[in-house]
């Protein structure tokens, strides 16, 4: 998350890091609403609970889960992005499911006739149709939070989840594989401390020290050609 801040006469800019808008790499590349989709970000997301198949022939697939270093955060919430989010602080609590479809069979949760409906009173003189009580082909789509529909957070992986999800519940499933093409982000594996610096200090040293290296080397060559001589 880029945040900027007045710092005396500058404006600066600067990312940080901001755990209240996730951007989970456990996405379920088997389902097709999230086969090659990655970097969809989900901005103060809660975790599903209870989450469970209630009728026979309904199927139950996570779509968005969180990583090992997850935790829920309870009251009072600190929304302040320039906070230290220290680890020592922090006891994580592992993946927590996020995003959840349900298909198949499902019951409706209206069974019994609503107080004042003609059709089902005794004293109804035209045949009502038979009240469905369930359906064959349902498609429930449950997400931890509405503010990946919001405008400033939008951007292109979220309207590629969004827009499949739209199109998995209408029984449109030909545009899915369509609009998650090249939207695929190979992240880089997390590293030490260590490693991160060892690696910035060879960037920064390493390469002028080996030019400078191969400088002398090319000057002594050309020297000793010079003389007339060898090394």
């Amino acid at each position: 998350m880029n945040v900027s801040h007045q710092r005396r006469f500058m404006q600066i800019t600067q990312p940080v890091p901001y755990p209240y808008i996730s951007v989970p790499r456990q996405l379920n590349s088997e389902h097709p609403v999230t086969h090659g989709l990655t970097g969809v970000t989900f901005p103060f997301v809660s975790p599903l609970e209870n989450v469970a198949a209630q009728d026979a022939g309904s199927t139950i697939d996570m779509l968005v889960t969180s990583s090992e270093k997850s935790w829920i955060r309870q009251q009072p919430f600190d929304l302040h992005p320039l906070q230290e989010w220290g680890a020592r602080s922090i006891d994580f609590e592992g993946p927590q499911n996020l995003v959840a479809t349900i298909s198949g069979t499902l019951k409706t949760a209206f069974d019994e006739p609503a107080d004042g409906d003609v059709s089902a009173t005794e004293d109804s003189t035209e045949a009502s149709a038979p009240r469905r009580t369930e359906t064959d082909h349902a498609r429930v789509v449950v997400v931890g939070g509405s503010s990946i529909l919001l405008d400033q957070y939008t951007s292109e992986s979220n309207q590629a989840f969004v827009l499949n999800l739209l199109d998995w519940m209408l029984l449109d499933d030909a545009m899915l594989s369509i609009r998650t093409r090249g939207l695929t982000i190979a992240p880089l594996d997390e590293v030490s401390d260590a490693t991160r610096n060892a690696m910035k200090y060879l960037n920064m040293l390493g390469l002028p020290a080996a030019l400078v290296a191969f400088g002398l080397v090319r000057w002594r060559i050309r020297e000793a050609r010079r003389r007339g001589l060898t090394l």
